[in-house]
């Protein structure tokens, strides 16, 4: 299954897909965005994740974003933390090459996500949350439509030094 925007196709990963996931969780420039403070795992890791994850649940839907115009790879984007009886999620988003980053694919991929969100699985809201110093990843989320709506301070240990969280949300009558 794909799922296209005007630059990215989203579509289901792969075992195959794993060697891209490693590189990109293993950049220090790419993560530096993402709460995480675990090293990557190694490739074999990747591969037997995706090989055990459904491509598409309803609780956790997970892509790699491609290049439409070529296929390449160039990240991920997903959807998380769904509450059915609620229907919302979260949703994250990586561009792992750094030649895409800066040129209008994050802010694709973040309302091709949101697009699948409100048509295909019925949502009516979906939130994220960013970290104040990402701007170039606030504007891209708020091109699409999202809107702050909160700080939680102190919210994520990272590199030594304790970091604010802010917390966005979309709906669908205000994606862009």
């Amino acid at each position: 299954m794909t799922y296209a925007g005007d630059l990215v196709a989203l579509r289901a990963r792969e075992p195959e897909d794993a060697e891209h996931l490693q590189r990109w969780n293993s950049d220090p420039e790419t993560i530096r965005w993402w709460d995480s403070i675990y090293p990557a795992m190694p490739v074999e890791g990747y591969a037997a994740r995706v090989a055990s994850q459904p491509p598409l649940s309803f609780e956790f839907v997970s892509f790699l974003v491609t290049d439409r115009a070529d296929g390449s790879p160039i990240g991920w984007g997903g959807l998380f933390g769904t509450a059915p009886i609620h229907r919302h999620a979260e949703l994250g988003v990586m561009i792992g090459e750094a030649a895409y980053r800066g040129r209008g694919y994050g802010t694709d991929t973040t309302r091709t996500l949101c697009r699948f969100a409100f048509e295909r699985m019925h949502l009516v809201r979906v939130s994220l949350t960013v970290f104040p110093g990402n701007t170039a990843g606030r504007r891209a989320y708020e091109r699409v439509g999202f809107v702050e709506e909160g700080v939680q301070r102190r919210a994520s240990w990272k590199r030594g030094e304790w970091h604010d969280l802010v917390h966005m949300a979309v709906f669908p009558e205000t994606l862009r």
